[in-house]
């Protein structure tokens, strides 16, 4: 129920995006996300923080990089490290691309009790930890 709830969140929030003339994917957002929290994060930092292996974090930074959207730069503590940064493009899409997630949030909650949605967020958080803690 949770991967299939996941899906259907990840299907909605795609449709919304190209609703909205965004051409930007689901996988896409989660790294532009991290990004705007913290830019300049390295490819295993986007990995772990998305929860993605480093082919596939690596193949949706090459995909922004190719639509200017983020650029790599050498870590200048670390030769052999890139660091992702968001280019002035990527920057400006975060107040549109969040209103987006923001909407689908609303249509994914409709007609659910604020309690049921607090209730449903604990629990969420507590499978969370416990598969994380039997790793």
């Amino acid at each position: 129920m949770i991967n299939m709830t996941g899906k259907s969140i990840n299907h909605l929030l795609h449709h919304n995006f190209k609703k909205a003339h965004h051409d930007v994917s689901t996988e896409q957002w989660i790294i532009l996300n991290e990004l705007w929290r913290k830019d300049g994060l390295s490819q295993l930092e986007l990995a772990t923080a998305t929860m993605r292996d480093q082919p596939s974090t690596s193949r949706i930074i090459n995909t922004l990089t190719k639509r200017g959207l983020v650029y790599r730069a050498q870590d200048s503590l670390d030769k052999r490290k890139n660091l992702i940064f968001l280019t002035d493009k990527g920057k400006e899409l975060q107040e549109a691309l969040i209103g987006v997630v923001k909407q689908t949030i609303a249509e994914s909650v409709k007609g659910i009790a604020p309690k049921d949605l607090d209730t449903c967020m604990e629990v969420l958080r507590l499978i969370r930890a416990n598969t994380r803690s039997n790793r």
